[in-house]
Order: C-alpha cells, then structure tokens, then sequence
C-alpha cells in the first residue's frame, strides 16, 4: 500500500501543478490581450513574469510559503556557471559558422566593440535578469522541485523545457522582425534549444538550490545571442536557417548541453542507476 503521507503529498502537488498552469494560461492571455491597451514595454514585462505571478499566487493560494522557490542565492561557483555557460555554448556555434561562411560577421559592428562596451554586458545581464526573474521562478523555482523528485533530471527537463517552449509558440506569430523561415522549422528549433538549456537549468536549481543561478544564464543567453552575436552576424534569408535562437545551429547546441549535462549529473550523482 502507498503510505498516506506520500498519497497526500502527491495529490498536494497535482493541486498546486493545476492551479499553476491555469493561473499561467490566465495570466499569459491577459498579457496578449494587454498589448492593445498597454504601452508595449508594459504588456512585455507582465507576459514575462506571468510565470512568477502564477507561482507566487499559486502557493498564496494553496496556503504555502514563497521561501521554496529558491530565493537564496546558493554557493557562488552555480551563480558563475549560469553567467558564463551561455558565452560558451552561444560563440562555439556563432564562430563555427562565421569560420565556414555559413553566415557572416558584420565587420563595421565588429569595429564598434570595444572593452568598455563589452563590460557593459555585465550591468546589462543584471537588468535582463529582472525579466528573467518572473520566468524562472515559474519554471525553475515553482515547477522544478515538484517534478524532479519523481521525473528525475531528464524527465523535469524534458518537461519544464516544453512547457517553456510551448509558453513562447505565440510570440512567432505577434513578434516583430521574425525570420522568414517556415513558422514550423522556427518552433521546432527554438523548441529543441530550450529544452536542451532546461538540462542544464535543472541542474542548477537542483544542485545549486536556488534559483537565481537559473536566472543569470537566461538573463546571460538573452544578452550575449541579442545583444551581442546577433548583432555581429549580417542579416540574410540563408543566415536565418542557422543563427538566431529560431535557427539550427543553436538548436544543436542545445542538444550538446543536454547531453553534457546528464553525464555531470551522472558524476554528481543526480541520474538514476
């Protein structure tokens, strides 16, 4: 027989599963509708924190504290592997594809950097990260500790990973400057880097226990692929198919992080025999 301590903790969590995802459907819609009532910048910031909003009503309401969603700010080591992962597996790829002629670097954007504008990534990334705050307290700070202690790493990232991607499927219709790739090819890539950066998110809330390392590498990613090597790269339709988060190449390092992850976690202890 299941001990009833376990039954009603399970169902506990189904509660709070569901009335999180229903919040966030609310929530989510509520921000769409908003853009044609809002000033933009407005609408934007409540679509990003619609996950965080729902997480914190959600235990508001299930009667539960907001101090598990990881506010801590953990051991220093997870906080520089969020910041500095993304610089890795974003100018592996960016420079794999300027080398081969693949895509191209913007020479006269190129010429504008300097080391100055470089250290302004810093302050910047700390901005982004107020953005990236009300996603990942939604799917790493509410989501990930519920699911992980019975789907493990892979199946809490699989499953954290789509829900963040299906989240995002709208923005490919209302978003401007999108590619002109085909909105399939654009879902599917997008879809499998965020997965692929889910591993590496799980990971890091579950060994770091805390959410922020989370919320630097997405504040990181954003940063470094938009403000910086999108920008070096020279806007064409080929480009399109491989650079950008709606292209292949970021895609396939997406899958590389996955991988990479689960053999860490392997050494960490964290996969199952």
């Amino acid at each position: 027989m299941v001990p009833k301590e376990l039954s009603r903790s399970e169902t506990r969590i189904r509660h709070e599963l569901a009335v999180f995802l229903g919040l966030l459907a609310a929530l989510t819609s509520l921000s769409y509708l908003a853009v044609t009532r809002v000033p933009e910048s407005t609408a934007v910031a409540l679509l990003m924190w619609s996950p965080g909003l729902a997480a914190i009503l959600t235990l508001a309401l299930c009667r539960r504290s907001i101090g598990g969603l990881g506010w801590q700010l953990g051991r220093p080591v997870y906080l520089a592997m969020g910041y500095l992962a993304p610089i890795l597996y974003v100018s592996i790829p960016y420079t794999l594809l300027w080398l081969s002629g693949l895509t191209e670097i913007d020479m006269e954007a190129a010429q504008r950097i300097t080391p100055v504008a470089l250290l302004m990534f810093i302050p910047g990334t700390l901005g982004a990260s107020i953005t990236a705050l009300g996603e990942e307290l939604g799917w790493r700070g509410f989501l990930t500790p519920r699911l992980f202690p019975k789907f493990g790493l892979v199946g809490t990232s699989l499953i954290t990973g789509g829900l963040w991607s299906i989240w995002h499927y709208p923005l490919l219709w209302v978003a401007p400057d999108l590619p002109s790739t085909p909105l399939y090819y654009q879902a599917a890539c997008f879809t499998v880097m965020a997965v692929g950066m889910s591993f590496l998110m799980t990971f890091l809330r579950v060994t770091g226990k805390s959410v922020w390392p989370a919320v630097l590498l997405h504040a990181s990613h954003n940063i470094w692929i938009q403000g910086f090597f999108d920008r070096l790269t020279v806007k064409s339709p080929s480009a399109e198919w491989w650079s950008g988060e709606l292209g292949v190449a970021l895609a396939l390092t997406g899958v590389v992080v996955a991988v990479t992850t689960v053999a860490l976690a392997s050494r960490r202890s964290l996969m199952p025999d």
